[in-house]
């Protein structure tokens, strides 16, 4: 470590325990998190920008299962704010993967990595407080084998990239839920965590 500047990153969650079989749905899908702690970030921490920007970074890993009928998989990144916490289809889309149809496996590795910065900070309190704006890239990995794999990536392919969340609380405890969505409400294709991190930086 350089000192340069001083230190600025801390594990905001961790979690190891046994993961709940995920039944994803079709658009918007469901929490694959299930019977896991909510995954809290504390309000006011997107303030900073420039070259010491505010920053998470979400991992999380487990088993994927991929039936012989496989529809298209898609993953995705919401925020809801919500007290007790509890994941909903009405909160805020921050990130998601384009459609893609993985191979089929009976059970193999799946690798999740979502990283959040801050863009453009709205107001901390009062009107227009909803108004932060946070990029949202990520990576997640069905691994059937060494030679074998696949990657959803956040965003889509393209030639530019806007932000899907605009409307981050900068005042708010918010709370982030991976989902996975399906073409197809189709049985047997499923993800269960095992563990999962959060870390903020600045």
């Amino acid at each position: 470590m350089s000192g340069y500047q001083p230190v600025g990153t801390e594990l905001i969650y961790a979690y190891y325990g046994a993961g709940t079989v995920s039944v994803p749905t079709t658009t918007p899908g469901s929490s694959i998190t299930i019977g896991f702690p909510a995954v809290p970030v504390p309000a006011g921490f997107f303030k900073n920008v420039g070259n010491w920007s505010s920053s998470l970074w979400l991992r999380g890993g487990g088993l994927a299962i991929v039936t012989a009928t496989v529809p298209t998989w898609q993953f995705s990144l919401w925020m809801t704010t919500a007290q007790p916490a509890t994941y909903s289809a009405a909160g805020t889309l921050v990130g998601t993967t384009a459609l893609q149809t993985p191979t089929a496996t009976t059970g193999c590795p799946f690798l999740m990595s979502w990283q959040l910065g801050l863009r453009t900070p709205g107001v901390v309190s009062g009107a227009g407080d909803n108004t932060s704006t946070i990029v949202c890239f990520g990576d997640q990995q069905i691994i059937p084998s060494i030679s074998a794999g696949m990657d959803f990536t956040s965003p889509a392919a393209g030639t530019t990239y806007s932000p899907t969340c605009t409307t981050w609380p900068a005042d708010q405890q918010c709370y982030l839920w991976p989902t996975l969505s399906l073409g197809a409400a189709t049985a047997g294709n499923t993800v269960t965590m095992e563990w999962m991190k959060l870390y903020g930086e600045n």
